[in-house]
């Protein structure tokens, strides 16, 4: 495919896929504006589980207490409709928001073998030295790099006469 053949069908494609309606549509779509922080399912963050690395204090508070766990509606309440009005005035239906749900009654196959987890950042500490941006090549910051190399030879020769 030559040069001019990819320019025209570029010029000809280009105009029509840089519409304002596709960029809106796009920012639209991924949630970006207007912002939508509900766009993905938790589903679809199902695969990052392994490298999920829990805060210190979440797992304080799970040691606690883990036979029980507080269960909550993630979905914004809507305008009550009238089911849920009279759900909630029958003296023997409880809220579900509210409700403590029993962990040993749940059976999974992490229980059995738990899932594996990333280990935590290891925290390398490196002892560079810093310097300032300079040419090294120029003649005044080859000279200063020299002198300190051969002082840094110097004071090796000497520890080393020194311990023999």
């Amino acid at each position: 495919m030559a040069t001019k053949q990819k320019q025209k069908i570029v010029a000809d494609s280009l105009p029509v896929a840089q519409t304002s309606i596709n960029i809106v549509n796009g920012f639209r779509k991924t949630g970006i504006f207007p912002y939508n922080a509900n766009i993905f399912c938790e589903d679809e963050f199902s695969p990052s589980f392994i490298t999920d690395r829990p805060d210190p204090e979440t797992v304080e508070l799970e040691k606690g207490h883990p036979e029980h766990a507080r269960m909550s509606n993630t979905e914004p309440n809507s305008t009550p409709s009238a089911s849920t009005s009279q759900a909630e005035s029958e003296p023997g239906i409880r809220n579900k928001e509210n409700e403590l749900v029993d962990l040993t009654d749940i059976f999974s196959p992490e229980i059995v073998r738990p899932y594996p987890k990333a280990r935590p950042r290891k925290i390398t500490k490196t002892n560079r030295r810093k310097r300032k941006t300079a040419v090294l090549t120029d003649t005044p910051e080859k000279n200063a790099l020299q002198e300190q190399q051969n002082k840094a030879t110097k004071k090796a020769k000497k520890t080393k006469k020194n311990i023999d």
